[in-house]
């Protein structure tokens, strides 16, 4: 009976079959005699009607209730696999046939059934058997010879990700490599790419994602035992670097996916899955965890599981990012965008190219009237590179032949832009002379100023006085003619519980009503900032365009948070210097994306030696 239901039975049934079948091994035990019948023997026949009922009812209810009692028929069948073990049951019979054979003095017998019992247990039967069918298969087996079969299918962890665990021969495989899957007879079913290799209790473990199925794809279901696992004949996938697959929990917006622990990336990088055979949708990283996974060999396998948030599909014409309308298929192929791909165009003279998305030759490009007449916000901590992107900024607008006027307490920009000769403003009433000038650039460093946040309201009146005489015509809009920039804008339009002196909070109602007026006339503003919590919001909500560099008040995140989302907002605190989000209209780009800001010192000036100007 050991030998018939280890080696016939168990391979060959379900669990609970098994059980039910080992469990009728009880009815040898009416062969006892009714002497012979004690406290033991009424033990193992309980124990095994036990088996035999108990497993034939889970098999009913699993037929016929197959929602019913779910909970009841799991407990049932985890103690019936651990009790209903042929080599379980059969060794208490062996065991208790001895002891009953050593009682009765017949010590011959015993040891004939000791040794038994050892040979089948010690040296493990069943796995001599499962070799010695391996080795039958392999010489009957048609088609290429074993030591190609790379490995055999554990099971399949989403509709197009199955779990491999490598032969022991196995050694010349790499991550990216792709392998073909083929019936026992040779035909070709499919075909997968592997992206990941691990070696868990001396047992190598791959997953492979699905890249090709054939009309014989539904044999793997069918016949997984006999599926051969072999290398593929064509060359790897060399449209980008696989990394992942599509996993669970992936949204519209967001993309979910798993790493191997030891592939290095970091956020802000993009990455890629295909939709419609050939379209490449991108996504940028934002976040990543570390997890663990359970495999059939129980053990906890480690893995990285990123969060990347939807940018489109680029538009090489128009060099941006364009919105695709819904998620990827699950288990599809993720890749690493190369660096080396050339993405760039002509700019036209109208855009500005912000910065790249790390890591990437994409383009994060703005449009300059548009950062202007809606208004642009730059938000950062000091030392993030605020004052930079702005020098550039203005380097732009006054390219494109539009004025600007730098209300500046920091005293920085006057050295720094001095290859434009800037216009000194020492006071409101020289307003008039610079916007009658070629000079594209004035500056007043409030050197005559008692009250900042009058001083801003009557500088931002005037240049709205000058510009609001232009006749307004129906269906014309009046380009970009005059930024204003306003550095260390809490001072300067403070919120109204920060306000230090009596009349600031009518002055910064002031300012604000004429920006908000601004846009019809060509009239915008440059918001600079590190303190967005200070600066009023009335002002900064009318910004259109916010440029986010790193950040840490959490009053400044929440605010961000409304603009760019939880993601973005909560990756302002870990950005690099000279990185930042841009989100809005200015930007070419439909969604927030961090891009990282090139190096442009040759643009800025900076003489120590240069005049101060009031």
């Amino acid at each position: 009976m050991l030998i018939l239901m280890a080696l016939i039975d168990q391979p060959f049934f379900s669990t609970e079959a098994n059980v039910f079948m080992n469990g009728t091994a009880g009815l040898s035990l009416l062969l006892v005699e009714n002497s012979a019948r004690d406290g033991f023997w009424v033990f193992f026949l309980v124990f095994c009607g036990w088996l035999v009922v108990s497993s034939y009812v889970n098999m009913a209810l699993f037929a016929y209730c197959p929602n019913k009692f779910v909970k009841f028929r799991k407990i049932v069948s985890r103690l019936n696999q651990i009790l209903g073990k042929p080599t379980l049951i059969f060794s208490a019979f062996f065991l208790w046939g001895v002891f009953r054979q050593v009682v009765q003095g017949s010590l011959k017998k015993a040891d004939a059934l000791f040794v038994f019992w050892a040979i089948f247990i010690l040296l493990n039967v069943p796995e001599i058997s499962k070799a010695l069918s391996n080795f039958l298969d392999n010489v009957f087996r048609k088609g290429k010879q074993s030591e190609d079969v790379l490995g055999s299918i554990l099971n399949v962890s989403s509709p197009n990700i199955l779990d491999i665990q490598l032969n022991a021969n196995c050694s010349d495989i790499f991550v990216g490599e792709p392998i073909t899957f083929t019936r026992a007879d040779g035909i070709e079913i499919g075909d997968a790419l592997i992206l990941d290799i691990r070696e868990v209790s001396g047992c190598r473990l791959v997953k492979a994602a699905i890249t090709n199925k054939t009309v014989d794809w539904k044999y793997i279901s069918t016949n997984p035992d006999s599926v051969r696992i072999i290398k593929a004949k064509g060359m790897p996938i060399n449209d980008g670097i696989p990394i992942s697959y599509v996993d669970v929990g992936s949204t519209l917006d967001t993309l979910k996916f798993r790493l191997r622990p030891e592939l290095c990336m970091q956020r802000g990088m993009i990455i890629f899955t295909k939709v419609e055979k050939s379209k490449k949708v991108y996504y940028q990283i934002t976040e990543a965890i570390i997890t663990t996974e359970s495999t059939k060999l129980q053990n906890e396998v480690r893995y990285v599981v990123g969060t990347a948030n939807q940018l489109g599909i680029w538009n090489s014409e128009k060099m941006h990012f364009e919105e695709f309308p819904w998620v990827p298929q699950a288990g599809e192929l993720v890749f690493m965008e190369s660096e080396k791909n050339t993405i760039i165009n002509t700019i036209p003279d109208s855009q500005s190219l912000l910065g790249w998305i790390p890591k990437s030759q994409f383009p994060i490009l703005a449009d300059l009237n548009d950062l202007v007449t809606h208004n642009t916000a730059i938000l950062g901590v000091t030392g993030s590179g605020k004052t930079y992107l702005a020098l550039y900024l203005i380097n732009e607008y006054i390219r494109l032949g539009i004025k600007v006027l730098v209300l500046d307490i920091s005293r920085e920009y006057f050295p720094c832009l001095s290859k434009h000769n800037p216009y000194p403003i020492h006071n409101v009433n020289e307003i008039d002379s610079w916007w009658n000038s070629d000079n594209s650039l004035g500056i007043y460093q409030f050197g005559d100023s008692k009250n900042f946040t009058l001083s801003t309201k009557l500088f931002v009146e005037k240049v709205f006085s000058l510009l609001s005489i232009q006749e307004l015509k129906p269906g014309v809009t009046i380009p970009a003619k005059i930024c204003i920039v306003l550095e260390e804008a809490h001072s300067l339009i403070p919120e109204f519980n920060q306000v230090s002196l009596p009349g600031d909070k009518e002055y910064v109602n002031g300012t604000a009503q004429k920006i908000l007026q601004g846009r019809k006339y060509g009239i915008g503003s440059l918001i600079i900032t590190q303190r967005t919590a200070n600066v009023t919001k009335t002002i900064l909500n009318q910004c259109n365009t916010i440029i986010a560099l790193r950040c840490f008040d959490q009053t400044g995140l929440d605010f961000l948070k409304n603009y760019m989302g939880q993601d973005y907002a909560t990756a302002l605190t870990s950005l690099s210097n000279f990185n930042a989000v841009v989100v809005g209209k200015g930007s070419l780009s439909q969604t927030p994306v961090i891009f990282q800001i090139p190096n442009r010192t040759e643009l800025f000036v900076s003489n120590e030696n240069s005049e101060e100007h009031p």
